[in-house]
């Protein structure tokens, strides 16, 4: 009984949730090139970083920039990843939500196995630049951080992905604002740009609150001349930047439920 009402209140039919699960996978298991792109993203992406940043990670610029690079390629990796997931359904999700589809289970299956797909590219990106940056962490602890971190990064960006892919009509479309979001989350992140009296804007960029939680699992306060060098980023908590990561995935959900909800007024044209 109270399992039913639980549901009843999320709203989740874990029968449809499973069942979209298992098209969800086989679907992208079907499409050899996109299975292809998704298994060697994440090692291509690896030897770009490594490629583009320094060894001397000792230096609070260099070591910024290493974070910073890291931070845009686990947005652009995820957002490329999920911005047409949506959209290109939308007509056979009309239908299906026309007669019965749950909506909420719709969106949460395509986060649960994007979210796999983030935690894989989780483990390349985290083992490869450990191994072949001089990152001197002490313990095991800022790691477990660092991947956790970058985990979150990922499947924060993924949600903003499926939220565009959500509101947009056609995949053929959904690339005009993805690129857009991608160019915003660079501009907008504070790390480039000084921003000034308009820091506010930061917020909506992934890649500040990256930064803000990189920041303190790589303790960048901490190095010579770092006060003067993106100033305000490192202020808030790393529990902060963790909880704000979190509430944009949540954010992101809910809106895409709702959009999808919105498709049970239209007809397939």
């Amino acid at each position: 009984m109270i399992i039913k009402r639980l549901k009843s209140k999320l709203f989740i039919n874990m029968n449809h949730f499973k069942a979209l699960c298992l098209r969800y996978v086989s679907l992208i298991a079907s499409d050899k090139i996109s299975l292809l792109s998704l298994i060697f993203q994440a090692p291509i992406m690896l030897i770009i970083i490594l490629t583009a940043v320094s060894r001397h990670f000792e230096q609070i610029f260099i070591a910024q920039m290493t974070m910073f690079v890291i931070s845009v390629i686990c947005v652009i990796m995820a957002t490329l990843n999920s911005y047409r997931e949506i959209c290109k359904e939308r007509d056979v999700l009309i239908r299906e939500t026309n007669v019965g589809l749950d909506s909420t289970s719709y969106v949460l299956s395509k986060v649960v196995v994007q979210g796999v797909i983030c935690f894989f590219q989780a483990i390349v990106l985290v083992t490869g630049t450990c191994l072949a940056l001089p990152f001197n962490l002490t313990g095991v602890v800022p790691y477990v951080n660092y991947f956790f971190f970058t985990y979150l990064v990922l499947l924060a960006s993924t949600c903003v992905g499926l939220f565009i892919s959500a509101i947009i009509k056609s995949s053929d479309t959904a690339i005009l604002p993805v690129l857009f979001i991608i160019i915003a989350q660079v501009v907008l992140s504070g790390v480039i740009v000084d921003l000034g009296d308009t820091e506010w804007v930061s917020a909506l960029a992934v890649t500040r609150w990256a930064m803000g939680g990189y920041g303190h699992i790589f303790h960048f306060k901490d190095y010579p001349g770092a006060d003067a060098v993106l100033k305000g980023i490192y202020d808030l908590s790393y529990a902060t930047n963790v909880l704000v990561l979190i509430g944009i995935c949540v954010i992101s959900i809910v809106f895409s439920i709702l959009a999808v909800k919105g498709l049970r007024k239209r007809r397939v044209k």
